[in-house]
């Protein structure tokens, strides 16, 4: 049983995760990320309700996959300096065009 467990309707946010697996602190950082890139406004009232801005901003910074668009978006609602941004370096992005060239 979890502990801390995801309210069910962000579940179809997490299509491809076991629901059982979804602990909002202990998977956090992947929550926050899914949440960030797919998530509707209910979902992102939700995850700024539930963690603070300042682990928010982490996963802007360090997510590796939030497209150039969300990393863009939030790095703005954030004032986070895009060069503070991993997934809008140009190194991280042309690595990740070798591993996935579609």
């Amino acid at each position: 049983m979890i502990k801390h467990p995801l309210p069910k309707n962000l579940y179809k946010y997490f299509w491809d995760t076991d629901q059982n697996q979804l602990d909002i602190i202990k998977r956090q950082d992947y929550i926050i990320e899914r949440l960030l890139e797919y998530g509707d406004l209910d979902a992102l009232f939700w995850a700024k309700k539930t963690y603070r801005a300042s682990v928010i901003e982490d996963i802007v910074k360090k997510g590796k996959s939030l497209s150039k668009k969300s990393a863009r978006f939030y790095g703005l609602l954030y004032s986070i300096n895009p060069k503070d941004i991993i997934c809008l370096q140009e190194d991280f992005r042309q690595k990740h065009r070798a591993i996935w060239t579609h």
